[in-house]
């Protein structure tokens, strides 16, 4: 079991980190996150190309509801396996299938819980997210544990800290406004020559829609989805106990090293 940590490290303190875990890894991590990008978001693309309008939205969905926690897990284990090992390999991406049931549980779980907060307000619904969040670091680490173990625990070592992560993913609001430029420039082109109406709502949804739009939204945007992801990573290590920046609750324990990718070889 976890012990309860309050990470005191600053946001920017974390980001330098991240970018220590990722010196020499860039091109690796961005490749890795393309690939993660392009697994969840191509085949919905491809799915709406291929049915009418009502059938694609139920398989996009359906294709995206048994994808994405397999896919999420993969891409955790790659980033705990680079922090800790200094190793990266893009295909852990795929071994999230492994763990096909539990991955997609707790997707579900967290889905449903989450909905369920939202329903008394918005901010019970975005705490439990920032609760849940950690959930499938706790997998990687523990996969013996089951879903919903994994989801109180995350709920615990979140305990005191959801503002900390909230703050330290709303730091990288320059760079994710610095990568929307492109975007912007677009459909402000778009615009000033009659081919879209910003005053219409089916006109700007068919904007979106478009390979080129999508493309220059997504690409600019997978470098910072690296570091932001990798800044989430260092986050967790510290508080589960591996970091060197936190302030603990009670006496730390002996925690259980094992590690569903490669055992640990050392951290930053």
């Amino acid at each position: 079991m976890y012990q309860n940590f309050i990470l005191i490290e600053s946001a920017r303190s974390l980001r330098a980190n991240a970018r220590e875990v990722l010196r020499g890894k860039w091109g690796g991590a961005i490749i890795t996150v393309l690939l993660y990008q392009l697994l969840l978001n191509l085949p919905p693309f491809l799915i709406g190309l291929a049915f009418s309008e009502s059938s694609a939205a139920n398989f996009a969905n359906l294709y995206t509801l048994f994808v994405l926690g397999p896919f999420d897990f993969g891409l955790v284990i790659y980033l705990l396996t680079m922090y800790r090992t200094r190793n990266e390999h893009t295909m852990l991406l795929f071994q999230g299938f492994e763990f096909f049931f539990k991955t997609f549980m707790l997707t579900l779980l967290t889905a449903v819980f989450t909905m369920l907060w939202s329903l008394l307000l918005v901010i019970p619904g975005i705490m439990a997210a920032y609760s849940y969040s950690m959930a499938f670091y706790v997998l990687a680490d523990h996969p013996e544990y089951s879903a919903l173990r994994c989801l109180a625990e995350s709920k615990r070592i979140m305990r005191g800290n959801r503002w900390k992560l909230f703050c330290m993913e709303f730091s990288f609001i320059g760079w994710n406004i610095l990568v929307s430029i492109p975007a912007i420039i677009y459909s402000s082109y778009l615009n000033i020559n009659g081919k879209v109406d910003f005053t219409d709502f089916r006109s700007i949804a068919s904007l979106y829609n478009t390979p080129v739009m999508t493309a220059l939204m997504l690409l600019p945007a997978i470098p910072i989805a690296a570091y932001v992801n990798s800044a989430k990573t260092v986050f967790y290590e510290h508080l589960s106990g591996r970091g060197s920046w936190i302030n603990p609750i009670a006496e730390p324990q002996p925690m259980n090293q094992q590690y569903a990718a490669y055992p640990q070889q050392g951290g930053q």
